[in-house]
């Protein structure tokens, strides 16, 4: 095996090792607290789905192997630009707004509206999201 093979292996392991549930919660609370956030989701940067409120399985999936790729293209896309990572994705839409942000090296919050209007909400909500989210994280991993 190679040694980022093992490496990946490794850092799968690592992502199990909190509890799932406290990720679940802290999206529901989002959801159900801030009218902005019609869904979200918390994916890998290799794309696997941690945890998601109202998507059907199959689509949660798919939205985290398109919104890993789309966040590695912007990695790659300011890092050619000598801007650093992307820290957040922000695609606004005829029909709502979809914003990803980069809550540690590992993870990504997704949310998603329909309200084309509410681009400055999204991101603050999400951003808090994925700051409580870290927390639990860090949290987890210190105990």
């Amino acid at each position: 095996m190679l040694k980022g093979d093992n490496a990946l292996n490794i850092l799968r392991k690592s992502i199990f090792n909190f509890d799932k549930r406290k990720i679940k919660t802290t999206l529901l609370y989002a959801k159900k607290n801030n009218d902005v956030i019609d869904t979200a989701a918390v994916i890998t940067v290799d794309g696997y789905l941690i945890e998601s409120t109202d998507l059907m399985l199959q689509t949660a999936k798919k939205i985290a192997s398109m919104g890993c790729s789309m966040v590695s293209l912007a990695n790659t896309m300011t890092q050619e630009l000598a801007m650093g990572n992307c820290r957040n994705l922000i695609l606004e839409n005829e029909q709502g707004i979809v914003v990803m942000i980069q809550i540690n090296e590992q993870l990504i919050l997704t949310t998603m509206t329909r309200d084309t209007y509410a681009l400055g909400l999204i991101v603050g909500t999400s951003r808090l999201c994925a700051d409580t989210i870290r927390a639990i994280l860090n949290n987890t991993i210190r105990s």
